[in-house]
């Protein structure tokens, strides 16, 4: 690796949010190996990579791979590895060793902050005494029923801490008492600058909970076919540090790493998909309020 000093370097990886930001703490080492290097990043999710200092060019991925120094290709990489955190995977593949930091960044600007300061104050809220929930719907096997959210929602009122709801216009939104809604409404840079100062970030296994994982805030993290044990945070050097994995209560969990490699996905071989079932509200909630 350190015979490429002084060159320039492309770092890939296509897609999605979360598999993104977890690229961040491997482009920060090149860096700090190779100050003067060149660092440039091919991907679909530019937001990430805005204002990071580490990164010098942001390119969309129809990018040749051609006139670099050296390239990595990042796509695929984790997916080989199922049975290893993805930054130990990303670290291994550039460095052929894990690295000690893995802490995950994203660099909001003063405007971001400001953002989320107005909108706060519209909902009425003039603390950070809130809960940001990401209800995320994606694969079968990873989508928490609705009727759960609901509830749980429902067993947090008597707490009085507001809720706001993030994500994509396909997640689900619950209303009600005290919860706001900012589906689709704040960028990637400003999720982070709201769930910096939010009391506690509670989501499945998604890109929204990575971004909770470059802020100091407690996470409470749901998780089926994947291993939470494989894909939480390290924050201030420690793995899962200030945040919690409610996972079920079964031999099946973590299927996902039993796949045959390179694994993007995975049905259910017990087909009733009970690792989702198997999680309760009250698992959920308990998780929460340990932190309120």
């Amino acid at each position: 690796f350190m015979e490429i000093a002084d060159k320039s370097i492309l770092i890939r990886r296509k897609m999605a949010l979360g598999d993104v930001i977890l690229i961040t703490p491997i482009i920060k080492k090149i860096k700090e190996i190779l100050p003067k290097s060149s660092v440039s990043v091919s991907t679909d999710i530019h937001d990430v990579l805005k204002n990071n200092p580490y990164v010098d060019f942001i390119l969309p991925t129809n990018t040749p791979l051609l006139g670099y120094d050296k390239v990595y290709n990042l796509d695929l990489v984790y997916e080989r590895n199922p049975s290893e955190h993805i930054i130990t995977s990303y670290a291994k593949f550039v460095f052929g060793e894990d690295i000690e930091e893995k802490s995950t960044q994203i660099y909001p600007l003063q405007s971001d902050e400001d953002i989320i300061e107005k909108q706060l104050k519209d909902f009425g809220i003039f603390n950070n005494n809130f809960i940001v929930f990401h209800m995320g719907v994606t694969a079968r096997n990873r989508t928490w029923a609705k009727e759960n959210w609901s509830k749980l929602i429902q067993n947090l009122t008597h707490t009085g801490c507001p809720i706001i709801i993030i994500g994509k216009n396909s997640d689900f939104f619950i209303s009600g008492l005290n919860v706001f809604n900012l589906i689709n409404k704040l960028s990637v840079q400003q999720v982070h600058c709201l769930i910096k100062r939010s009391k506690c970030f509670v989501g499945n296994d998604s890109g929204m909970l990575h971004v909770a994982g470059t802020t100091e805030t407690p996470i409470v993290g749901i998780f089926t076919s994947a291993m939470g044990e494989y894909r939480m945070p390290y924050r201030q050097g420690v793995f899962c540090h200030n945040a919690k994995i409610v996972k079920p209560d079964l031999d099946c969990y973590g299927c996902l790493e039993k796949e045959i490699p390179p694994v993007e996905c995975c049905g259910c071989r017990r087909g009733d998909y009970a690792c989702v079932l198997n999680i309760t509200p009250e698992n959920v909630y308990n998780a929460i309020v340990s932190f309120l």
